[in-house]
């Protein structure tokens, strides 16, 4: 076995040392530019004021992003990319990143994102990259004079990503992420003051090809999976105003939630729960008033750019154990006559739609002629509602000919009502329902309805659209 000497090796590795540099340069300057193509290119064109590319580290100064169309500028001092003795990367950078741009009226806006506690490590491959990056406290100002002022600060975050075939995947965590911001409308000011706790998540996307519009029209309607998955612990939110009869302040808690957004072979849906939610409204020198909820569950998916086939585009959408407090019952039902049971809406709707040209080729001053998309095959699962006592229940299915406009809509759409009658005799003892008006109503439910298979309380009815346009309820015309 051959053995060298110490001499030996330090001959070796002296004669390799002027090569260093250059191996360096070449290493840390090609994961600069990765860096900017990867994250910052959506900050806008960066222009360097110089490059440093010497030992085992590319420096580039006076960094300058300027975003198309006279949008914000972005102004990084300097930024460094360093190779790691054991393998990988490390990038460092300026505290502070001033932001400049110009807003409508001529009015300017500026500010500042600084750091703390800032650290990027990059590992792997060209082509094949990992991006860990932690920090103590990332904080955002900006101002634009008496029109608005804004700060947004996270604590302690920290998120790992991996770049692979021109996909980003990866893992968040923000223990907590304030939002303050104070706003002038037409001489009225608003302030909000938002916190969130316990922000974690995981997405999935597609690298942006450029910042023209077709390259974000890709992005979302191409095929290609994009998904941010997200959940936080709770959430604070205080807004402010002064409005013209007085001072208004709206106070919102919220507990655990969850939300994905997504987009997949054109299909772009939002999807979310929150639990224990609650609102406290406080205006016109009246004592505070609140509404709470249980829970909030949606789902929203909405087809992009389908203009050759159709897609189904959906809104479900559950609100359960919506609560008044007594302030705001003792406003119109100071006896308790009215059931104070928790409330619930369930919504669940759908169409086939098919758009008649590309978003991004629309002219919305066109649309009072005509819209841009075509529904057909509408159905309606659910549309419920249980509040004071009632129960309302709501399906049904409408073709739609979007061939000509306003679209012609024909089908049917079934109706159950449960404990309506006893609602307008308390509502008439109340006070709120005047004698006659509900001999009215229930005079026309006599015609419009029948009586249903569930108690003497329960009616029942047919709604039916015909391709002419004329309307019946219970085979009753109404139009």
């Amino acid at each position: 076995m051959t053995r060298f000497s110490k001499i030996t090796i330090l001959t070796i590795c002296t004669s390799l040392t002027p090569l260093a540099p250059v191996m360096a340069d070449a290493d840390t300057t090609a994961v600069m530019e990765e860096l900017f193509a990867t994250f910052w290119s959506s900050a806008g064109e960066a222009n360097v004021g110089s490059k440093d590319d010497a030992g085992r580290s590319t420096r580039w100064n006076d960094v300058t992003f300027e975003s198309p169309e006279d949008g914000p500028k972005f102004v990084l001092p300097w930024v460094e990319v360093s190779k790691k003795l054991l393998g990988g990367y490390a990038v460092t950078m300026a505290d502070e990143i001033a932001i400049a741009g110009d807003l409508p009226d001529g009015k300017k806006m500026d500010g500042v994102f600084t750091t703390q506690g800032l650290s990027m490590e990059i590992g792997g491959k060209a082509g094949a990259r990992s991006y860990d990056m932690a920090f103590d406290q990332v904080k955002a100002t900006m101002n634009a004079g008496d029109l608005f002022e804004m700060t947004l600060q996270m604590n302690d975050g920290n998120s790992q990503s991996i770049l692979a075939n021109d996909i980003m995947t990866g893992t968040f965590e923000y223990p907590k992420f304030d939002l303050e911001y104070e706003l002038n409308i037409e001489g009225q000011d608003m302030s909000v003051k938002m916190s969130m706790a316990d922000i974690a998540g995981n997405y999935r996307a597609p690298v942006i090809g450029g910042r023209d519009v077709e390259s974000y029209q890709k992005f979302w309607s191409g095929d290609e999976l994009f998904f941010t998955d997200y959940a936080i612990s709770g959430m604070e939110m205080q807004t402010n105003a002064v409005s013209p009869a007085g001072p208004v302040s709206v106070g919102f808690t919220g507990g655990a939630g969850k939300g994905r957004v997504a987009a997949d072979k054109g299909v772009v849906s939002i999807s979310g729960d929150s639990k224990d939610l609650k609102y406290i409204v406080s205006a016109m020198g009246m004592p505070p008033m609140s509404v709470s909820i249980d829970s909030v569950s949606q789902f929203i998916a909405v087809p992009l750019d389908n203009v050759e086939q159709t897609k189904t585009a959906s809104i479900q959408m559950a609100l359960m154990g919506l609560e008044l407090d007594p302030a705001i019952w003792g406003m119109f039902d100071a006896k308790g006559l009215l059931p104070r049971d928790k409330a619930n809406l369930e919504i669940d709707l759908s169409a086939d739609v098919k758009w008649s040209q590309k978003i991004a080729d629309i002219d919305v001053t066109q649309m009072a002629t005509g819209l841009p998309v075509e529904f057909s095959d509408v159905k309606i699962t659910a549309l419920n509602l249980n509040a004071l006592g009632a129960e309302v229940k709501t399906d049904g299915s409408f073709n739609v000919d979007s061939s000509s406009f306003p679209p012609a809509a024909s089908g049917t759409a079934n109706v159950s009502v449960k404990g309506v009658d006893a609602l307008m005799g308390k509502l008439t003892e109340a006070g709120l329902l005047p004698v006659q008006n509900a001999m009215m109503a229930k005079g026309m439910m006599s015609v419009f309805f029948k009586q249903g298979g569930e108690g003497i309380d329960h009616l029942t009815s047919q709604i039916m659209i015909s391709p002419d346009g004329s309307i019946s309820a219970n085979g009753v015309p109404l139009k």
